[in-house]
């Protein structure tokens, strides 16, 4: 959404605001500042507006407090992010010392030496670049486990494979598509053991492996308001689980590391997301059966206590 960017010359003031008209015929309209968010995307956080009424001057900040009681908090004025991703750019922040002003603008440097620079207040998009296409909601990734073969399945479709499947409910939030950061999560089935896994590694452990494709898309690194998706295998089960939880489910059960990183599954597209109670059972190991695809044919992923 488009930030738009105002200035009242009588008071020597800048606002910054999604909305497209000025709040009054004092007011010039600058044009688009840059481009952010109306709602708090994964990610984002609020930037909220402040305003000193002595020195008729708005700040635009990430901090929830005002900085002290001559400031009145104006609410969220839109949603940034903290941290530098892909994509985005700097939004610096300068201060006017005789007006008492602030100004927010990609510019990396004060218009004129009147004008101090007080940092990097956020990040935000360009504002020649849509933030609704860069951006879209993650989709829900949701469990299910197989009791027969004892196998864990992770996948953006909202009802088990078959009966045979029980769904452990949403696991986490991905991407359907390539997003700024982000990289491909491949999955690979190994119908000898019977077990899925999922990798930003772009080929199979070994040739006992089949490749079933990108699955996803989620980041390789710690991106702003993610979570490390821990990995767990179960050597004796011939199992992978894959998880937000940083503890192993129990006995039996060995951590491998962090495989990529997504977001809670709270923070899926609520269009896309069904609700699913998980089992009440434990996941144990059964003599194995050949499970299928989605599309029905095997399914393939490498066992991390062989690495």
């Amino acid at each position: 959404m488009r930030v738009y960017s105002y200035y009242n010359p009588m008071n020597t003031d800048h606002e910054y605001t999604t909305r497209e008209t000025p709040y009054d015929a004092t007011w010039d309209k600058l044009g688009v500042a840059f481009k952010a968010y109306s709602w708090q995307a994964p990610g984002t956080v609020p930037i909220y507006g402040y305003y000193h009424e002595i020195n008729m001057d708005r700040e635009y900040t990430p901090r929830a407090t005002p900085y002290d009681k001559s400031w009145t908090e104006i609410g969220i004025a839109f949603y940034a992010f903290s941290e530098k991703l892909p994509d985005m750019v700097p939004i610096y922040s300068y201060f006017h010392t005789s007006n008492f002003d602030h100004e927010y603008t990609v510019r990396s440097t004060p218009v004129d030496p009147t004008w101090t620079a007080t940092g990097v207040a956020f990040y935000a998009m360009p504002s020649a670049q849509e933030v609704e296409q860069a951006h879209p909601m993650p989709v829900p990734i949701y469990g299910y486990y197989d009791g027969i073969n004892g196998d864990h399945e992770y996948t953006a479709r909202p009802t088990p494979y078959d009966g045979s499947w029980t769904s452990l409910g949403q696991a986490f939030a991905a991407y359907k598509t390539l997003q700024a950061g982000t990289v491909p999560i491949y999955g690979y089935y190994n119908t000898g053991l019977t077990d899925r896994e999922y990798t930003t590694r772009e080929t199979p452990y070994d040739a006992s492996w089949v490749s079933t494709g990108i699955v996803w898309y989620a980041y390789n690194w710690p991106a702003p308001g993610t979570v490390a998706i821990h990995t767990y295998s179960n050597p004796a089960a011939h199992d992978h689980e894959f998880t937000p939880r940083a503890t192993p489910y129990g006995p039996g059960w060995v951590h491998e590391g962090v495989y990529f990183y997504a977001y809670e599954a709270s923070q899926a597209d609520p269009a896309q997301a069904t609700t699913q109670p998980p089992p009440t059972f434990a996941p144990t190991p059964s003599p194995p059966k050949m499970p299928w695809t989605d599309t029905g044919a095997p399914t393939p992923a490498p066992p991390s206590w062989a690495r």
